[in-house]
C-alpha cells in the first residue's frame, strides 16, 4: 500500500509569509530529537486525513531539523510528483516530514 506521506519552503515572495512562519509552534522539549519513525497505522491515519478531509482545518505536526512543529491550516494543494505539501498560508513541506494530522476539538 502507497501512502502520500524534509524541508519546508514559503513559496512566494511577500512580507507576509515570514509573518505566518511565527505561527509555527515547536513542541515538547527544546532538545532536539531524531525523525520519529511511523508505524502502519499512524500512515494509514495521515493518509486517510489528507484524502478525506483535506477541505478542513487540521493540525499537522511535521519533522524539520530535530524538531516537531504544529501548524493549523488546511490544505492548498498535494503535489505528489515532488512529494510536497501546500498549505492554504503557503507553507510547503515534503509529505515524508509529516509525522501526524488531528481534528481541532
Amino acid at each position: 500500500m502507497s501512502y502520500i506521506l524534509g524541508q519546508y519552503n514559503y513559496i512566494g515572495d511577500d512580507n507576509n509569509n515570514q509573518n505566518k512562519f511565527m505561527t509555527l509552534i515547536k513542541t515538547g522539549d527544546v532538545s532536539k530529537i531524531e525523525k520519529p519513525i511511523l508505524f502502519e497505522e499512524e500512515m494509514e491515519k495521515i493518509n486517510y486525513y489528507l484524502t478525506q478531509k483535506r477541505c478542513e482545518t487540521l493540525i499537522f505536526s511535521f519533522y524539520e531539523d530535530g524538531f516537531i512543529y504544529k501548524i493549523e491550516t488546511k490544505i492548498k494543494t498535494i503535489d505528489l510528483s515532488t512529494k510536497t505539501i501546500v498549505f492554504e498560508n503557503n507553507l510547503k513541506i515534503n509529505l515524508y516530514d509529516l509525522v501526524d494530522v488531528e481534528e481541532i476539538n
